[in-house]
């Protein structure tokens, strides 16, 4: 190893440790639990998990993985998925800000119903935040939380170091990334994915009063929605912003499948039209 490359991993697993004392996580976090012959579904909320609905249905009794506000959805209660990942730091605000607040409620509300056994994946920086926020009480309900520092600045060895050891994660751009690494960790040897459409790019529009707009196709909507491109609590992205984000996200993707690759598991993409390049197409 080059004195540079010394440099570089070094100035990466001193910020990771800095990082996981100032979370008090040094002790915890997701680590891998070995690879399993086992495999799990990725629901993501893309508008083409709407014709996947039959396809999914027929597949119940297997172990699922879903996200954001899927627990809104009557497919969530059909499926009882094993897992739920939460990244967005909209879950985790209690705010009055926060333009989602009537459909948190009945996020957590589906939670303190929920009659299995499931696990919530969230950011550690969230966790205690996230307790007080959705009051959840369901003994059957257990929150994880991952530690979501990240650096594409360091060689493959001293992330995939960290990343085993759950003190490290690829950028989490978007919750499928979180969703993804969790199961990585969580030993499944295969991963499937529905509903990642992953379309940025073709829903990115630049309006009359130069405003960015997003045109929003999610699968439990019946009709677009265009609306301007901001967060959970009003800040108006420009495209350049968006457009970095946008590499990250597909950036990350191709970190979780050179991890998948490291770990011996498999990732596919069952999502029709979806612009990730990073996963083999089922």
């Amino acid at each position: 190893m080059t004195l540079r490359k010394l440099f570089r991993d070094s100035k990466f697993l001193i910020r990771c440790f800095v990082f996981l004392v100032k979370h008090h996580s040094l002790f915890s976090g997701l680590k891998f639990q070995g690879r399993q012959d086992r495999t799990v579904y990725l629901l993501g909320n893309g508008p083409s998990l709407k014709n996947d609905m039959e396809a999914i249905k027929k597949l119940k009794g297997a172990d699922f993985i879903v996200v954001n506000f899927m627990a809104n959805n009557p497919l969530f209660w059909e499926i009882k998925p094993r897992y739920y990942t939460l990244m967005d730091p909209l879950f985790f605000t209690n705010r009055k800000e926060n333009r989602h607040m009537e459909s948190l409620e009945a996020l957590f509300d589906s939670f303190n119903r929920v009659d299995w056994e499931m696990t919530i994946f969230i950011p550690v920086q969230h966790e205690e935040s996230f307790r007080e926020f959705s009051r959840i009480n369901n003994p059957k309900i257990k929150i994880t939380a991952l530690n979501t520092f990240s650096s594409y600045v360091a060689s493959d060895n001293a992330r995939y170091f960290c990343y085993k050891k759950g003190y490290a994660m690829p950028q989490v751009q978007n919750v499928t990334i979180g969703a993804i690494f969790a199961m990585l960790n969580m030993g499944y040897g295969s991963i499937y994915l529905y509903g990642v459409d992953h379309t940025y790019l073709d829903s990115l529009k630049v309006n009359d009063k130069n405003e960015l707009v997003h045109v929003y196709h999610h699968f439990y909507e019946s009709a677009p929605n265009i609306v301007r491109v901001t967060d959970a609590f009003g800040h108006h992205n420009s495209l350049a912003e968006e457009l970095q984000t946008i590499v990250n996200i597909f950036a990350s993707h191709e970190q979780c499948r050179k991890y998948a690759d490291y770990l011996g598991a498999n990732i596919y993409n069952l999502t029709k039209g979806s612009q990730i390049d990073s996963y083999e197409r089922r």
